[in-house]
């Protein structure tokens, strides 16, 4: 697989993620586990996907408390 490929890759793995969490937004059951299950993306790899927004957990926090402030 070539650079620009992997990275048309690991966007659509990110997007897909994001599109989960955003959707399961305020269910218990959201986990990174649950996010992994979903995913081809090893913890490992989810985690990385994640850096740029001070890590998963981080997002997750983020996007609930946006959520909630509207």
């Amino acid at each position: 697989m070539t650079g620009s490929a992997r990275a048309v890759a690991r966007t659509a793995m990110s997007t897909a993620a994001r599109r989960y969490i955003d959707a399961n937004l305020g269910q218990p059951d959201l986990t990174v586990d649950s996010v992994l299950a979903m995913s081809p993306l090893s913890r490992p790899t989810l985690y990385r996907l994640f850096e740029p927004e001070g890590g998963l957990h981080a997002y997750i926090r983020n996007q609930f408390m946006e959520m909630t402030t509207w």
